[in-house]
């Protein structure tokens, strides 16, 4: 509700109409476009999830990236910033 009431009122001109109305539009197309990305990447997630699940070579990728994620976490850590 905060959120709505910050970012959706400078969208709304109230020459054009009932304000109100204009409100509950651009809530219901915000709704709708997450609900289509959220769709999009539920799909996605799933695939992902049978390609992962067909091989135990796929897991064993994932453990290798993770561990290259942490190595390069790590490393930003150490190195810092010198000024």
């Amino acid at each position: 509700m905060v959120f709505f009431a910050a970012i959706l009122p400078p969208f709304v001109d109230p020459s054009a109409g009932h304000a109100s109305l204009q409100m509950v539009v651009l809530g219901a197309v915000f709704a709708a476009i997450a609900l289509a990305m959220d769709s999009v990447w539920d799909l996605a997630a799933g695939t992902v999830l049978s390609w992962f699940a067909r091989s135990a070579r796929h897991l064993d990728l994932v453990g290798a990236a993770g561990l290259t994620m942490v190595g390069l976490g790590v490393g930003l850590a150490v190195s810092g910033r010198k000024d």
